[in-house]
């Protein structure tokens, strides 16, 4: 399975269940495509910077002590965001220790929060719950006004519901038209969950020995990302990129070894990275048919009229052209294209809603087969 298809069924999988951990991504990608993943694609990528471990619960006493050692290692002289699942102690502190920071609401706590708030049918909630997912993800304010004018419109039968909730969560905490920083694509708070899967067996650990353990994941990481280096020049156009694998760049002859700029014409990422690195200009690195020009030149031509004398046309009212007959088959017309030699068309598995889940019936039919 390729890396790309890969990461994009992973982004898929994380974008419909924001709250999806880890470990249950790498069972269900087992399960749904047969392939067993590395634990660094299911927990997406994320870097630590700070931890702490509390003795009671989450309050406001502990928030406080942590934001304020947090400032202690964090510059300042850069935009910070927060996406935080709301706690109150964190809307309390975060702009009290942060002032000049981004606080943004993580997405999937907002749209459970939102579905306890509507009254009536599943329904309705899905279709309102879709509409203020589009408002949550426009990026301009126009697009943001049409989105929301949608969303008032459509839940017009819980209109004082969705009033209600959004009268306490402020347009510039969850929606990106208003947000005031950068959210960098990060909608959810799900890598603090990542986070917490990651350290799951480390977490019921003696307090010290789940420090140095966690302490001694955290330094193989910073080894491995040490391992990462810029692109290696060998001479004027050749490039050697090392990443996850190592790639040879051409860019005289716009050749990667990866072999996704030969096929696609546009430079891949190992070759946008020796392209920038070598300050060179991107684009002329494109293939020319993506250009402009070319485009332009594709329309620029006219079609010539058909030049037809009509003293040449002659009426022949002997000759009737009489269709065929067609004897219609009985039956119901088919509507569906004939399959293609080769396809086999995959079938869903049964599952009962009475007694059993599909890994149970699957269990049962096997084994009644082997026993007859």
């Amino acid at each position: 399975m390729k890396r790309e298809l890969l990461t994009s069924s992973i982004i898929r999988h994380v974008k419909d269940k924001p709250s999806l951990k880890p470990k249950k991504i790498i069972d269900e990608m087992k399960r749904d495509y047969g392939v067993t993943i590395n634990y660094y694609y299911a927990r997406g990528g994320f870097y630590p910077l700070a931890f702490a471990v509390v003795a009671t619960t989450e309050n406001d006493e502990n928030w406080e002590w942590f934001l304020q050692n947090l400032k202690e290692v964090v510059s300042l002289q850069r935009p910070i965001t927060f996406i935080s699942d709301m706690h109150n102690s964190l809307l309390n502190f975060v702009p009290a220790v942060f002032p000049n920071s981004s606080h943004g609401y993580c997405f999937w706590h907002l749209k459970l929060n939102l579905r306890a708030t509507i009254k009536g049918r599943s329904r309705n909630r899905k279709f309102i719950e879709g509409l203020f997912k589009e408002c949550a993800y426009a990026y301009t304010i126009r697009e943001f006004d049409e989105k929301y004018n949608d969303l008032m419109v459509g839940s017009k039968d819980n209109k004082q519901d969705v009033l209600d909730f959004l009268s306490r969560v402020p347009f510039e905490h969850w929606a990106n038209a208003h947000f005031p920083g950068s959210r960098y694509g990060d909608m959810c708070s799900s890598i603090a969950e990542s986070f917490n899967s990651w350290v799951g067996e480390e977490r019921f650990l003696p307090i010290t020995s789940m420090i140095d353990r966690i302490q001694n994941k955290l330094k193989e990481r910073i080894d491995a990302g040490k391992t990462w280096q810029p692109p290696i020049k060998s001479r004027e156009d050749l490039f050697e990129v090392h990443s996850i694998s190592t790639n040879i760049v051409n860019l005289g002859r716009f050749s990667c070894t990866c072999g996704r700029w030969r096929v696609e014409g546009i430079p891949c990422v190992h070759a946008l990275r020796c392209i920038i690195a070598d300050g060179r200009p991107i684009q002329n690195f494109i293939d020319p048919m993506f250009s402009v020009l070319y485009y332009c030149q594709s329309y620029s031509h006219n079609i010539p009229p058909v030049d037809v004398d009509i003293g040449d046309l002659t009426a022949a009212h002997e000759e009737v052209v009489i269709p065929p007959e067609v004897r219609n088959q009985p039956g119901r017309p088919k509507t569906n294209r004939f399959p293609i030699s080769g396809f086999v068309q995959q079938k869903g598995r049964f599952r009962s809603k009475i007694c059993m889940t599909s890994a149970e019936w699957s269990e049962m039919t096997a084994k009644n087969l082997f026993d007859s």
